[in-house]
């Protein structure tokens, strides 16, 4: 029987075998042909110690072997440092000392397990599971190197063994022992058997397939993968309409309702023939402060704020139908001013009951390394440096609201009165754009706002979903600016599966919450109070501790009454800092409460940070409602004119596109660009000349 066909229907007892020649009952037997049939599904649990002498089995009839289980690795020795691959498994923790002994009668066709006499009444030190999730057995492997032989690509293997729902056609993988199979891993197997490549990717766009085509076939898709899915068409701001489709599984759904207190999103660009946008919504997990899940994505053929929109309402009502709320009180972004306009057009406090967000309307932040790059970008050279100083500070470093006004209007001061500068060939005040673009926003960017609760110290980058794009560029094959050749079907089903890759990631993160220990745990016993992914931290901060002596210079801090610091370090994780943990190996600081510290995830996770508040003084004082209101109205305004001077950059990109692919001669392209521009100029004259009476009248008119 080939091993393939047999993962289509598993013996019954699979499940149960697997368990029995894991742990090895008392007087546990089989056949030769069941053990031939079997054995291979545990071959990721036991390592051959002693392999049966040829000689003795031809004497005695009885072939023996001796095992080990794969976790018996001596731990690895601590470095000088203490710092570790903390991707690798940790062998003082999981080390495992059961052996066994395998002996065949050839003659009566008998073969018997026993335990050593030095592992009897041992049992081992992890599940069946655990070994599942960093080895793959022989008997699934085989089976997917028979699948690999046959020409099929890494990609479609993976997603027939283990796909979700009706893209599995194995349904016995898992009860086998295949469940965490990857692509990544699949794809190492392929080039080591150098197979040739595949003719075709299925991935790719067919040549002259319109936009409803392709649609259609990524509709085909979501309902292969068993995901929901919409297909949107919105009037956008300009009057013109704009398609997509956005698509989520439920299990995703469930955890973006139930972790996307702050939730990230963002669009990247150039991965379909189409030029369609992709957008990916994801939130951080409750098992460590680096993994993010994505949790629905949507491919949009125009980044317009209603579009963006449609798509987070039809996110929202997908989850009010499983019946939860979505708990997101924060939306971090890039500076993109449509990703802005959706969030304010979609959460609003009238949209609480309708959508089922808890929060009613959601704050929106900007990730401050974008903010970063556009101070550089904007304010540099003699004079405008200084401002971009004052305002980096405000962005990094100020913790109160009073302190972020202090450096906003010390940039606006470094700038000399009635400072002009040419920017594409026209006059641009620096001091207006710091008072528009930051002073007005400040909320949105200043480290004063995210000093006021741990998970916005935490979270204060979209460096969840750049990671996530350069995956998914990565797994499609893309370099940097290259046009690509796939279909919008081929994005999503690559999009699924690498999301596939980050479910299972998670889930060994659960299981290794509180199971997995770094190796500086031994000489620092005070960690293994802490799960995990709070080692981690905690290394970090020991290591920067033991830097800080290393360089003379560094004196060491004083710590509060309390035996605490003050620094943001501290109050980002409310764990002991590197200048608590130098003062208290280095200096004469009391030892740390640990059992205070390590308490804080005794019922909870990383969630336990989600709505806690830092005790760091904040300035009172706020604006009036009315004022507030206004400030809105304003505010969203700005948003849709932004937006729409980005449609009128990207038509013109458009422009250039075609006249490049025209093969269009250099006297008509100047025509072209000539008659845009000056429509372009046309338009503006007669919006400057307009009174606020004759913008009403219109707006009443278009009404």
């Amino acid at each position: 029987m080939e091993t393939v066909n047999f993962l289509r229907d598993p013996p019954s007892d699979m499940a149960q075998r697997r368990q029995d020649l894991t742990h090895i009952p008392s007087g546990f037997t089989l056949t030769l042909e069941d053990h031939d049939l079997y054995w291979p599904f545990v071959s990721n649990v036991w390592s051959i110690s002693t392999p049966a002498n040829k000689a003795t089995t031809e004497k005695t009839g009885i072939e023996t072997s001796w095992w080990q289980c794969r976790f018996s690795r001596q731990p690895d020795a601590p470095t000088a440092s203490g710092i570790v691959n903390s991707s690798r498994r940790d062998h003082t923790r999981t080390r495992c000392e059961v052996r066994i002994k395998v002996a065949k009668n050839l003659s009566t066709g008998i073969v018997t397990y026993t335990r050593t006499k030095a592992s009897e009444g041992q049992e081992h030190s992890h599940s069946l599971d655990e070994i599942d999730q960093y080895k793959i057995n022989s008997g699934v492997k085989n089976a997917v190197l028979e699948e690999l032989r046959k020409g099929y690509s890494a990609k479609e293997v993976t997603k027939n063994f283990v796909g979700k729902g009706k893209a599995s056609i194995y349904p016995g993988v898992i009860v086998c022992g295949g469940e965490y199979l990857d692509t990544a891993e699949v794809g190492a197997w392929r080039r080591d058997l150098k197979l040739p490549a595949t003719e075709a990717d299925p991935r790719r766009s067919g040549k002259g397939e319109t936009w409803e085509e392709e649609l259609a076939k990524a509709e085909e898709s979501c309902q292969r993968l068993d995901m929901r899915y919409r297909l949107l068409r919105v009037k956008n701001q300009a009057g013109k309409w704009s398609n997509g489709i956005v698509w989520a599984s439920d299990h995703r759904l469930k955890t973006l309702a139930k972790r996307g207190y702050i939730t990230l999103f963002d669009s990247t660009h150039k991965t379909n023939l189409l030029q369609f946008k992709l957008f990916t919504w994801m939130c951080r997990t409750e098992v460590d402060h680096k993994t993010y899940l994505p949790c629905a994505g949507a491919l949009l053929d125009s980044e317009s704020g209603d579009t963006i929109a449609a798509a987070l309402a039809q996110i929202c009502h997908w989850i009010k139908d499983l019946g939860l709320e979505w708990r997101i009180k924060y939306a971090l972004t890039d500076d993109s001013a449509a990703e802005q306009r959706a969030v304010a057009l979609t959460f609003t406090e009238e949209s609480k009951e309708s959508l089922g967000n808890v929060f009613g309307e959601v704050e929106h932040l900007l990730c401050q390394w974008h903010c970063k790059q556009t101070l550089n970008r904007q304010l540099h050279g003699d004079v405008l440096t200084p401002a971009n100083r004052h305002l980096q500070a405000a962005l990094w470093s100020r913790r109160t609201e009073a302190g972020c006004d202090e450096s906003i209007q010390a940039a606006l001061d470094s700038i000399p009165d009635g400072t002009t500068i040419k920017r594409k060939n026209k006059p641009w005040d620096p001091k207006r754009y710091i008072r528009e673009e930051w002073q007005a926003t400040k909320r949105r960017w200043g480290n004063y706002r995210r000093m006021q609760e741990q998970i916005l110290m935490q979270v204060r980058t979209t460096g969840g979903n750049e990671g996530w794009h350069n995956q998914l560029k990565t797994a499609l094959g893309l370099r940097k600016n290259q046009n690509s050749p796939f279909s919008l079907a081929g994005v999503l089903e690559t999009w699924e599966d690498c999301a596939r890759v980050i479910d299972a990631r998670y889930k060994k993160g659960l299981s290794q919450w509180n199971r997995k220990e770094l190796s500086v745990c031994t000489e620092f016993p005070w960690m293994k109070q802490f799960p995990f992914p709070a080692q981690v931290i905690l290394n970090d901060h020991l290591v920067a501790a033991q830097n800080r002596q290393v360089e003379e210079s560094q004196i060491t801090k004083e710590l509060t009454e309390s035996n605490e610091c003050d620094c943001k370090e501290f109050w980002k994780w409310l764990l002991p800092c590197e200048h608590m943990l130098e003062a208290f190996l280095y200096g004469d600081a009391v030892e740390p409460d640990w059992d205070k510290y390590s308490s804080l995830f005794l019922d909870q996770k990383f969630d336990v940070y989600e709505g806690k508040r830092t005790e760091v003084a904040v300035d009172a004082g706020a604006d009036s409602e009315g004022d507030r209101s206004m400030e809105k109205i304003l505010a969203s305004s700005k948003l849709d004119m932004e937006e729409t001077a980005n449609r009128i950059k990207d038509r013109r990109y458009a422009i250039e596109d075609q006249i490049r692919l025209s093969g269009m001669t250099l006297e008509n392209a100047e025509r072209v660009m000539r008659a845009y521009n000056q429509s372009l100029a046309m338009a503006a004259e007669k919006l400057a000349g307009m009174s606020i009476n004759e913008l009403l009248q219109l707006e009443a008119s278009d009404s």
